[in-house]
């Protein structure tokens, strides 16, 4: 539907193809919702949510914090138009979910929120 191509959602729980690399995910997993991917925006998407440093390590290696950021990576490379999240900072130690909280504001920032 419109608003599902329109709309992220990112869940508690995150599910990620085994094997892939972080930018793996990132240029393959939008690409299964909306048939494109921009792909400009990847290498903007890991800086934002400080993944580039982890863009070559495969996702079941990952840190519950970077596998909350990639998931919300994942639905912002989509660019969309409303992004919901479900308990974003849930498991996450303080300064995860400062971290979180602050990549948040300022993504919301720059797109004009």
């Amino acid at each position: 539907s419109l608003f599902q191509q329109r709309c992220g959602y990112v869940t508690h729980a995150t599910n990620f193809i085994p094997g892939l690399t972080v930018s793996q995910t990132l240029h393959y997993t939008p690409t299964i919702f909306t048939g494109y991917l921009k792909a400009s925006k990847v290498r903007q998407i890991l800086a934002d949510l400080a993944l580039s440093q982890v863009s070559n390590k495969r996702v079941e290696y990952l840190t519950i914090s970077e596998k909350r950021r990639l998931a919300i990576g994942v639905q912002l490379v989509r660019d969309p138009v409303m992004l919901l999240l479900d308990e974003p900072t849930q498991g996450l130690d303080p300064l995860s979910a400062y971290l979180l909280i602050s990549i948040l504001s300022n993504s919301a920032k720059k797109s004009g929120c």
